[in-house]
């Protein structure tokens, strides 16, 4: 089954972010048109940034983030909670380095957080929603932001999903890179463990993104789909690593 443009945006924020050692949310915002309300919020907003991104401009006005009198850009109220949240929420990340990780304790929390967040965005309709998927960030965050609950878990996405539980799995089989599982294996371990996951890989359930990124192995026997295996490669295992570390940075969100 095609992967959704979402599913491959994200999982190259993924592993940007680890690239550059950066949180998740960070890339997120130099990703789509908040990026501007930073600018904004800081007396930034250069010229250049006028003529270059005049309809972003428009767009977040149409909006209501923000507002133009004189020439001048500033931030209405809502731009405001906007850039308070993920300015708190970035700060909360400074700590990601420093996360050790309890499989133990951690492991269900942080994937049915990452659950119930995916699940929420299939609400929003983002795959058919617009064509300019940049956007589809920026409909993300408009749409919570006003929430009591972080930023970060809505951008793991299915396919973080996907990887973190391959992440688990491989620990389960103590820390075994060399261990195949099929489709059904991963999905089995989701539907026992995290039942709103259900919801999610019931009818869809797509790890060609992974393969693409070279995050997960791929071995077929046969043309058919129950006949392909994944495992973790080195990478995936740093890359799910580092997803879940922005997630439990963040538990303490209030």
């Amino acid at each position: 089954m095609k992967s959704s443009r979402l599913d491959k945006l994200l999982i190259g924020i993924h592993v940007e972010s680890y690239k550059s050692n950066q949180p998740i949310l960070q890339t997120v915002v130099k990703k789509n048109p908040i990026y501007l309300l930073m600018k904004i919020s800081k007396g930034q907003l250069s010229k250049n940034d006028r003529d270059l991104y005049f309809r972003t401009l428009a767009y977040l006005n149409r909006k209501g983030f923000i507002k133009k009198e004189d020439n001048i850009y500033s931030l209405t109220n809502n731009g405001k909670k906007i850039i308070e949240k993920i300015e708190y929420e970035l700060e909360l990340l400074k700590s990601i380095n420093k996360e050790d990780l309890n499989l133990n304790e951690d492991m269900y929390n942080l994937l049915e957080r990452a659950c119930k967040s995916a699940i929420k965005n299939k609400s929003l309709g983002i795959k058919d929603y617009i064509r300019r998927i940049d956007n589809s960030l920026l409909l993300i965050i408009s749409k919570y932001y006003s929430y009591s609950e972080p930023l970060t878990p809505y951008f793991v996405g299915d396919i973080g999903i996907i990887l973190i539980s391959l992440y688990y799995l491989s620990f389960k089989t103590g820390k075994c890179f060399n261990c195949w599982y099929s489709p059904k294996e991963i999905r089995e371990f989701l539907f026992d463990n995290i039942p709103q996951s259900y919801n999610i890989f019931r009818k869809k359930f797509d790890i060609s993104p992974l393969v693409e990124y070279e995050l997960v192995d791929e071995k077929k026997r046969g043309c058919c789909i129950s006949k392909y295996k994944y495992k973790l490669s080195e990478e995936g295992y740093n890359v799910a690593e580092f997803i879940l570390k922005n997630l439990k940075s963040v538990i303490i969100y209030r």
